[in-house]
């Protein structure tokens, strides 16, 4: 996404489809139909924060040009699931936006997680094979694809291990997001490899 006016339109596309969900999915029970329709719930995330950031030569902090498009992320969605739900016939959501690790989806889509920083740009995976551990380097592919795409400088990507010796900045990071979002993040809950 490369404007205001191309996120505006990925986040009411991204709405309204979600919207859309709401109302063709099967549900287990008619209990959960009943309560669907009192709390509809969207969920619209975001990733690929990290890398928006790195493109852009910041440091994983919310800038002014970050709060700008979170933002639009947030009032382009609240109006867009009224207008849609009034024109669909259906209960308004409750809550559009919540962000979550998106682990898998962020690799498909080779970017950075949810608003997550890259754990690592590169580490030591240790594995047993037989009785006898083995150990390889692995540089992160999203880190990787990030160093030849922007032509960063792997040093200059800050990473959850570097920001763990600045957990308040990081912490605020999140606290600064949650502010966009109706629902909430999700940290990642992923292990530190070995």
């Amino acid at each position: 996404i490369e404007s205001l006016e191309q996120l505006d339109q990925v986040v009411e596309l991204g709405t309204k489809f979600l919207l859309c969900g709401t109302i063709k999915a099967h549900l287990p029970y008619e209990k959960v139909y009943r309560v669907r329709e009192k709390n509809r719930r969207l969920g619209l995330g975001l990733m690929g924060v990290h890398e928006w950031l790195i493109k852009r030569g910041y440091r994983y902090e919310v800038v002014p040009e970050l709060h700008r498009c979170l933002e639009h992320y947030r009032t382009v969605s609240d109006i867009t699931a009224a207008l849609f739900a009034y024109e669909l016939g259906v209960s308004t959501p409750v809550a559009k936006r919540a962000i979550a690790p998106t682990g898998t989806i962020g690799i498909l889509a080779g970017t950075t997680t949810g608003i997550e920083p890259l754990f690592a740009v590169a580490y030591k995976r240790r594995y047993l094979k037989g009785q006898r551990w083995h150990y390889q380097y692995v540089v992160d592919s999203v880190a990787a694809e990030l160093i030849e795409r922007y032509g960063v400088d792997p040093d200059e990507i800050e990473s959850a291990l570097d920001l763990a010796a600045d957990y308040e900045r990081r912490i605020r990071f999140q606290a600064e997001g949650q502010q966009y979002v109706d629902q909430g993040i999700r940290f990642s809950a992923v292990s530190p490899p070995r």
